[in-house]
């Protein structure tokens, strides 16, 4: 064999050697992954500790979103709004929870704020009514957890949410907050926050 073929020969050698250590790495590394724990049956405070702590804000995004979908095997589910709602978390807990979940519930977030818009008056009307009601429901039902979790709502809070969504869906945000207070005002309901 000539020395350019020897050298030709040496360099697909390499490469092949190189392709195979890449995916054996690759391979190793996926299955070193820790195992996340099985919260489908676990209760809304489990769930909202693991969420917010260490081990799941460091997973990648993707990884977050496969993991929250075993979590919730129907997309009626309520528990993140209450996952961010829960009362035995602690303060850091709650802000470490929003800083975990925005990037991963960023799509859903954007999607509604755009579903309301595209509404027509009367039916803005109608969801406004149907989120105050709700609202007004759970003031009637535990009045001393509703105050407690419109306490938590702080602006630092508002903001850490807001961080994480896109300049037109921020002015969405924003319009349905406006478009909210106007009707609790129109209604006679308290304004919380």
């Amino acid at each position: 064999m000539s020395k350019k073929g020897k050298f030709a020969a040496g360099i697909i050698a390499a490469a092949a050697l190189l392709a195979v250590l890449g995916v054996t790495i690759w391979a190793v590394r996926r299955d070193s992954r820790p195992a996340l724990p099985d919260l489908k049956d676990a209760s809304v405070q489990e769930k909202a500790e693991f969420l917010a702590s260490d081990d799941f804000g460091k997973l990648e995004v993707e990884r977050k979103q496969q993991y929250l979908e075993t979590l919730r095997p129907d997309q009626e589910s309520r528990d993140q709004p209450r996952l961010l709602a829960e009362p035995d978390l602690t303060d850091e807990q709650r802000d470490q929870l929003i800083k975990n979940l925005m990037p991963v519930i960023k799509p859903w977030v954007e999607q509604r704020a755009a579903e309301y818009e595209a509404l027509t008056p009367a039916e803005q009307t109608a969801r406004l009514d149907q989120i105050i009601d709700r609202m007004e429901e759970q003031r009637r039902s535990n009045p001393q957890q509703y105050r407690e979790r419109m306490r938590r709502l702080t602006p630092e809070r508002v903001n850490m949410f807001l961080e994480h969504t896109d300049p037109k869906t921020r002015v969405k945000i924003a319009q349905f907050r406006t478009n909210l207070e106007k009707r609790m005002k129109e209604r006679g309901v308290p304004i919380d926050w």
